[in-house]
């Protein structure tokens, strides 16, 4: 005989063990998602992303530079979502990307890719599989002795390993606009009243 739990589901020992258990966990989530903090946390992450899109978007237009690059996605959702993480830390963010560049440059270089054009369309080439596989490993491998924690360098190094961004000077410009964005959020966080992180994460207080 089914007997109940204290949130008033029918559990079933016997049949379906910790059924109601699930089904309150998921009653809650689906409160929490629809909850005006979450709401609040969303438009703020969503709108801050937007407008730093916008604006490097913008440089890259008026200079036919690559002002704007994949990684910097999820660069920007770190920074607004949780600006306080060691990965949204301004060493980090820039060193992660910094690091990045070089290894996926070095990689593409060693693997004699430079004047080569991206594989687009056609079968990938051996050398190809070696720049980015060699790119990612070493982007990974400094990360970690370097006490640098940012996720979204694996994606900028493989940007430059597949031979998307083959110029030196390309590099530091994709860099110039890491810190740009970097600027950006922490003005914005500044101005939300968000603490925003030091240098190496540690959060400052929160600005009144």
């Amino acid at each position: 005989m089914a007997s109940e739990c204290r949130d008033g589901f029918p559990r079933f020992p016997h049949r379906m063990p910790g059924l109601c258990c699930r089904v309150a966990c998921c009653k809650a989530e689906a409160a929490n998602l629809f909850s005006m903090k979450t709401l609040s946390h969303a438009g703020y992450v969503g709108i801050g992303c937007f407008v730093s899109m916008v604006s490097l978007a913008g440089v890259a237009v008026l200079t036919n530079t690559p002002f704007i690059f994949p990684s910097l996605g999820p660069t920007a959702y770190l920074l607004y979502f949780a600006p306080r993480a060691k990965a949204s830390a301004p060493r980090d963010c820039l060193f992660g990307h910094a690091i990045a560049l070089v290894c996926g440059y070095f990689a593409l270089w060693a693997s004699g890719l430079i004047d080569r054009p991206p594989d687009a369309e056609v079968q990938v080439e051996i050398a190809r599989v070696v720049s980015a596989a060699a790119s990612l490993g070493l982007t990974c491998f400094f990360l970690v002795i370097s006490n640098v924690n940012h996720p979204p360098a694996g994606a900028t190094t493989l940007i430059v390993a597949l031979g998307l961004i083959t110029q030196p000077w390309q590099l530091v410009v994709m860099e110039l606009a890491v810190a740009v964005l970097l600027v950006q959020a922490i003005l914005f966080n500044v101005l939300a009243g968000v603490p925003v992180p030091g240098w190496r994460g540690q959060s400052s207080p929160a600005t009144s």
